[in-house]
């Protein structure tokens, strides 16, 4: 989910690459050298392999989690939701914060997309979590292929990971070793590293939501790897990044 001053500086500027540098004030940069492949399914998914992580300084803000000790967090999954895995319909009305209707689908697509955060319809349009107004979510038109995180960068599949920030401070670079190894959609290992990245109505404490991409058969892939839900994964801060992953 996206913070209003984020909403704000994307809508003034829509190819948010680079979190604003205030509001990652508090966090210190990590170097990592980054090497993109691509995979097919939904047009398309940018999967992110650090091939190398440098040391950084680790100051954290008072209360979170320290750099380089061992933690536990509780494992879910989340992805971005896709019209075309759910019955056809137009029940639903996604309105932005003014009340004005910016698409139509079906009842289920609509509670799905709420639950994840981000939707994406059969003609290639996404829309993004934008606030709540009287308890409904409002939505925003983005153009990034999957969805905004918290910062207000594009999500990153299984790079991108929804935390409590008061618990683990976003911006985070965390090696869960439960994750290293994991089969990629690309063919290629996962090396464990995830950033985080994002934020969740009902990720609080101890929980951490892993993102997986495009549909809900994205979740295949932590799943075969053998992540269970709510499984507790060992992890540790390597450093804090104040950069959105590359395109």
């Amino acid at each position: 989910m996206v913070p209003l001053e984020r909403q704000q500086a994307y809508l003034a500027k829509p190819s948010p690459r680079s979190p604003d540098s205030q509001a990652a004030r508090g966090r210190c940069a990590v170097a990592f050298l980054l090497a993109a492949s691509v995979y097919g399914g939904g047009g398309g998914q940018a999967v992110i392999a650090a091939s190398a992580l440098a040391s950084a300084d680790c100051s954290e803000p008072a209360g979170t989690t320290q750099c380089g000790q061992v933690h536990g967090l509780r494992a879910t999954l989340y992805y971005t939701a896709l019209e075309r895995d759910y019955v056809p319909g137009n029940s639903a009305e996604f309105r932005d914060v003014s009340g004005n209707i910016l698409r139509r689908g079906s009842e289920e697509f609509f509670q799905a997309a709420s639950i994840e955060g981000s939707a994406r319809f059969v003609d290639g349009q996404v829309l993004n979590y934008h606030q709540r107004v009287g308890g409904e979510v409002r939505w925003m038109k983005i153009d990034a292929e999957l969805g905004l995180d918290a910062r207000g960068c594009e999500l990153v599949p299984f790079r991108s990971a929804a935390v409590d920030p008061t618990a683990v401070a976003l911006g985070t670079v965390m090696l869960l070793a439960e994750t290293k190894g994991m089969l990629l959609p690309d063919g290629s290992a996962h090396d464990g590293i995830w950033i985080a990245a994002d934020t969740g109505d009902s990720i609080l404490g101890d929980r951490i939501d892993l993102y997986t991409g495009a549909g809900m058969g994205s979740m295949v892939v932590p799943r075969r790897h053998g992540i269970q839900h709510l499984q507790e994964l060992a992890f540790r801060t390597t450093g804090t990044t104040t950069e959105c992953n590359p395109p």
